[in-house]
Order: C-alpha cells, then sequence, then structure tokens
C-alpha cells in the first residue's frame, strides 16, 4: 500500500516537472529591454528623431519660419517709409518753387537722392535748434540738391574782368578819331544832301563813312611818303561799301 502511495507521489512530482518544462520562461522587465517588440512610445521616439535627423540633414532647405524671417527683412519699417513720403513732397515742392529742370532722367535721379539727404540733415539740424542747442534754423533753398561741395563751388566770386589793356595814348587816340569822323559825317551830309528812311540805316551808313574814311586817310599817308602817286577824298559814294560801289558803276542795262 505504502509502495502504491510512493508511487503516486513520484508520479505526481514527474507530471508536474514535465507541465513546467513545457511552458516559456517568462522573462523579467530588466531582461525585455533588448527583446520587448517597439511600443508607441519608441514609435514616436524613432520618428521625431527621424525628423530631427531630415532636419539636421536639410539645412539648406528654408523652413517656413526662415522664409518668413527673409520675406520681413526687405520690407522697409514704417520709419523708412514715412521719410521716403516726406521727401517726395518736399522734392516736389522744390522743382515748381524753384523751377528747377535736368537734361535727363539719370541727373534727376541723382538729384533727387542729394535733396533727399540734405533734407534729412536740415530736418537733424531743426530738431537741434527746438532742444536749443544751436541758434538757427535751416531751410530747403535753391542749393537743396547739391552736395557741400557743388555749392562751395557756385559761392566763389566771379573773377572781375582784367583791366584794359590799350594805354592812356591809345584811348585818347580812339576819342579823337570818333570825334573827327563825326565831324566828317556832318560835313558828308551837309554837302551831299544824304538822308536815310530808318536810325538804323543811318547808324549803318555812318559806321561804313567812318571805315572808308580811315582807309582814305591811310591812305594819303603812304601818298605824303611817296608810296602811292595820287590822293584820295571823300566823295558821294563815302558811305557806301565797296562791293555797293561796284554796282552802281556798272551801265543801266537797255530795255
Amino acid at each position: 500500500m505504502c509502495s502504491s502511495r510512493f508511487v503516486g507521489v513520484v508520479l505526481l512530482i514527474v507530471g508536474l516537472v514535465g507541465v513546467t518544462w513545457g511552458n516559456p520562461v517568462r522573462k523579467t522587465n530588466k531582461d525585455s529591454i533588448y527583446s520587448l517588440p517597439t511600443t508607441e512610445t519608441n514609435q514616436v521616439e524613432t520618428t521625431t528623431t527621424e525628423l530631427l535627423g531630415v532636419n539636421w540633414g536639410k539645412a539648406a532647405e528654408a523652413t517656413p519660419t526662415n522664409r518668413i524671417e527673409s520675406t520681413t527683412a526687405i520690407i522697409p519699417t514704417t520709419t523708412e517709409l514715412s521719410e521716403e513720403v516726406k521727401c517726395q513732397a518736399a522734392w516736389q515742392k522744390f522743382l515748381i518753387d524753384f523751377n528747377v529742370r535736368y537734361h535727363c532722367d539719370c541727373e534727376k535721379i541723382k538729384r533727387r537722392g542729394i535733396f533727399c539727404e540734405n533734407l534729412k540733415k536740415i530736418q537733424q539740424h531743426n530738431l537741434q535748434h527746438e532742444l536749443g542747442k544751436v541758434s538757427h534754423r535751416e531751410r530747403v533753398n535753391q542749393w537743396s540738391d547739391l552736395t557741400f561741395e557743388e555749392w562751395k563751388k557756385s559761392q566763389r566770386p566771379i573773377p572781375a574782368p582784367e583791366p584794359s589793356k590799350r594805354t592812356t595814348t591809345e584811348r585818347t587816340k580812339e576819342d579823337r578819331n570818333t570825334s573827327k569822323c563825326k565831324a566828317a559825317w556832318e560835313k558828308f551830309l551837309t554837302d551831299y544832301g544824304n538822308t536815310y528812311a530808318t536810325k538804323f540805316e543811318a547808324d549803318r551808313r555812318q559806321n561804313i563813312f567812318c571805315e572808308n574814311l580811315r582807309k582814305i586817310e591811310e591812305h594819303n599817308t603812304e601818298y605824303e611818303l611817296g608810296k602811292v602817286s595820287y590822293k584820295k577824298r571823300i566823295n558821294q559814294w563815302s558811305d557806301l561799301t565797296f562791293e555797293e560801289w561796284k554796282k552802281s558803276q556798272r551801265p543801266a542795262v537797255r530795255q
């Protein structure tokens, strides 16, 4: 009876051991770090890492934030826009007030840039005046489209003309010749009774007469020196040019 019980216990023990060996061994959490399948947490971390890797690997690509910052950098500020509006208004008024014209668009653009720079300096100076730091105000004037160097050149006094190099004797001789010509002209008008339609024509004929008188005197000086055989004198043609005199000597064409 005892032997039967002993055998039954042994069989029971063997059966229990067999069941244990047939089941898989359960691992602890510590061992499962390397063997467990990827969890949602691991998947999120992997995805985040991959995204960061993509961003690091593609630094040349502009992100939406970078694109916004780049666009913002080229937009003028409100202050710059305000200054541009003020300059344009002052520039238009300057052109009208001083009736300024330029020979080409490139020159006009250049002068506008100089004007705006000068306007900014004027405004800064007047701000100092309001603060009591300077005693006078400045304003736009006819030189506001010039640089300081150009303005300095425009303010240089015009050199006075050189005094006449003619001597007193030369001036006296000319005055004497003028007086002599005037007296000879009046005698010519009396002797030959010449009259002219207008004062302009009379003055023109007087100038021709005086030139002919000068040539007559020069010729007679040559005569006195024995260089020519005859003298000349005033006659009815002394108020004509040589060409006019030649025409007057042509014989009239018979009809």
